[in-house]
């Protein structure tokens, strides 16, 4: 049930999404003939497509009915945490650092394998760090701990 209430909330998201996107004006001086609409519109496209899969996946299996425990709360709670310690944490640690830990811990939390854990904790922020400071020349914050 919770995944077609998911599904269902993805649907309206992706059809405002794309109703916002329709609004965005093209641009008068020709330039690029897609404009600035067709990212976000392939990203409407995209999660209307994954929300549709989705709902007829949960269609499918039937969704056995959801026991509500300490555990499922808990988990909540951590997650709610971690997601806020990470904005608290990242202004000072920076990019690198913060989200190496946000992942770690959240991995961990997960109960995923401590080796692929840390090693997807490390290797993403440092292969999506290199990309956008190397090949889109975005510089990620450094944090103010290391300025």
């Amino acid at each position: 049930m919770i995944n077609k209430i998911l599904a269902l909330f993805c649907i309206v998201l992706a059809t405002a999404w794309y109703h916002g996107a329709t609004r965005i004006p093209a641009l008068a001086s020709g330039g690029d003939p897609l404009g600035p609409r067709a990212f976000p519109m392939l990203l409407a496209a995209g999660l209307l497509g994954c929300a549709a899969l989705l709902f007829f996946e949960a269609r499918r299996q039937g969704s056995p009915a959801m026991e509500r425990g300490d555990t499922d709360l808990r988990a909540v709670g951590v997650a709610i945490g971690l997601i806020a310690l990470y904005f608290v944490l990242f202004e000072r640690l920076g990019y690198l650092l913060s989200t190496m830990l946000f992942m770690a811990a959240g991995m961990l939390c997960c109960h995923a394998n401590k080796r692929v854990a840390l090693i997807c904790a490390l290797a993403f922020p440092l292969c999506s760090n290199l990309l956008f400071a190397r090949l889109l020349k975005v510089p990620l914050p450094s944090g103010t701990l290391f300025s």
